[in-house]
Parts: structure tokens; sequence; C-alpha cells
């Protein structure tokens, strides 16, 4: 598994932006996913890690619990 180096969030929490910065300048950043309803409302995102299959990703929110994204 490689952990994303960067994650971002709306206010609403609606929407988990998740890249992989390549340098210390936030700019030069690559966008992997941009991944609705990934934890619960009201949670934050502590982990989301990419597997070793690039169609597969989990999370772990601040509640406890862990989510497999799957992606096309």
């Amino acid at each position: 598994m490689s952990a994303a180096g960067l994650l971002g969030a709306k206010r609403s929490s609606s929407v988990l932006s998740v890249g992989r910065r390549k340098s210390s300048d936030p700019a030069n950043t690559d966008l992997l996913r941009v991944v609705d309803d990934a934890h619960q409302p009201g949670q934050s995102v502590i982990l989301c890690a990419f597997t070793t299959l690039p169609t597969v990703a989990v999370c772990v929110d601040s509640g406890g619990s862990g989510y497999q994204l799957s992606f096309r």
C-alpha cells in the first residue's frame, strides 16, 4: 500500500480529494481521485491508502469505521 500524500475535503464533508505530493510545493501535486461519501457525516478521514490494485483503496474514519473504496 502507498499512503496518499494529500487529502482535502469540502467544508460540507461531501467530497474527499485524494492526491500524491511530488515535492514540498503544494501546487506541484497529482490529483488521483475525488471521492464522494468516503466517510460518515461528522467524522474525519484518518487514513486513506491505495492498495497494490489501482482500483481499490482503504479509508479509516475517526469513528473507527473502515471502508473499502472500489474504482472503475
